[in-house]
């Protein structure tokens, strides 16, 4: 696999692919990030966008480092 990191991003009516080589592999593969039907659907969705594409680029949440890229829904309402 080459460093040459690229993902692609498309919209759909009910969520999102992703297209990109994931892992080890040099195939190019589609992730599918579908939108729940609940009232937070699509920020559920897009939360789970942002932390496959972190990923995708190696940031891992780990609790022995001293900062993470945390990605949350924030509720203003219950604070």
């Amino acid at each position: 696999m080459d460093n040459n990191w690229k993902v692609t991003i498309e919209k759909g009516f009910n969520g999102y692919i992703l297209i990109g080589r994931f892992g080890n592999s040099d195939l190019e593969q589609k992730r599918v990030i579908e939108i729940p039907d609940t009232s937070i659907g699509e920020l559920t969705a897009m939360g789970n966008l942002l932390t496959e594409i972190k990923e995708y680029f190696g940031l891992y949440y780990s609790k022995h480092n001293q900062k993470n890229l945390v990605i949350k829904i924030e509720d203003k309402e219950n604070k």
